[in-house]
């Protein structure tokens, strides 16, 4: 079963159904991580991704995204090429259209999970990216890497890519050290 950006709405319905605790609003600056009220978890510390038909600012982007990812977390990565059903993380471009998002993140589910992703695909919107600016390219990347770990949008902190938009300063290029807590806390 393939879920889009708020699947992890099902898992707090089942939660409360089931009499789990619902816990207060995170402090400020607070983006959600994991289930429920944050993204689905990724399967295992170790994260793998292949590439899908990336166009070479595609490329790049994700490439500095995964490093960063390998190099600044507690998560192992590894790229795995070509694709088999072990993969973590497809990367790819494609058209989403002109009103479109700049990019998506697609969840496929364990088999009898409601919050954990086997795999799932991240994809750049090649309609909406500016083929000249590098920089909202580069967040697009990291932002959807950021929800393949369980990190949602950052409602009030400006300075991580989990906040949505375009760049405003180069805060936003990366995950903050908030993320990085999260990420490490649960891998």
């Amino acid at each position: 079963m393939i879920l889009r950006r708020h699947a992890y709405l099902l898992g707090f319905l089942v939660g409360v159904v089931l009499g789990g605790a619902v816990t207060t609003a995170a402090p400020a600056q607070a983006n959600s991580f994991g289930p429920p009220f944050g993204f689905l978890y990724a399967d295992s510390q170790l994260h793998t991704y292949s590439y899908f038909h990336l166009t070479d600012r595609g490329n790049l982007a994700f490439d500095h995204a995964f490093a960063w990812l390998d190099g600044q977390t507690d998560m192992g990565v590894s790229r795995i090429e070509p694709a088999t059903e072990e993969t973590d993380v497809l990367a790819k471009d494609a058209r989403l259209g002109d009103n479109g998002p700049r990019a998506r993140w697609d969840c496929v589910l364990i088999s009898g999970s409601l919050t954990t992703c086997r795999a799932g695909d991240a994809t750049l919107n090649i309609d909406v990216l500016d083929p000249q600016n590098n920089k909202n390219w580069k967040k697009s990347a990291y932002h959807e890497v950021g929800h393949s770990t369980g990190l949602d949008h950052a409602i009030e902190a400006t300075n991580t890519c989990m906040k949505t938009g375009a760049v405003l300063n180069d805060d936003m290029l990366y995950l903050n050290g908030h993320d990085v807590e999260h990420i490490n806390g649960k891998y």
